[in-house]
């Protein structure tokens, strides 16, 4: 049952982590836990495993934009198509559409 709630907190950090509106707060934890190198070993503790975790799959989320132009145009695309759907999903339901989903003014 540990094991099963651990692996649900990881995913649930892990998914925070590719959001860009808490993007300034996990650059803080990085620069608090590197700021004391010589002792700091990520791996010793549910935390840093998060921590290194999180930094990896932001490294994946946020790498578009290091492929070349044809590639990550293309992926931009599919991106916001992903985004406007899901606007025009929360406009159909009458909930409020947050700024990067909204087709009509983006």
């Amino acid at each position: 049952k540990h094991q099963k709630k651990r692996f649900f907190d990881v995913v649930h950090s892990l998914i925070l982590a590719t959001d860009m509106s808490k993007h300034t707060e996990l650059v803080k934890r990085i620069k608090d836990n590197l700021s004391d190198s010589e002792s700091y070993n990520p791996l010793s503790t549910h935390e840093g495993v998060d921590l290194t975790l999180s930094i990896a799959l932001k490294c994946a989320d946020i790498s578009n934009q290091a492929r070349p132009w044809r590639v990550a145009n293309r992926w931009n695309d599919y991106v916001y198509r992903e985004f406007y759907a899901e606007g025009d999903n929360d406009r159909q339901a009458g909930r409020k559409v947050p700024p990067l989903f909204d087709r009509e003014s983006n």
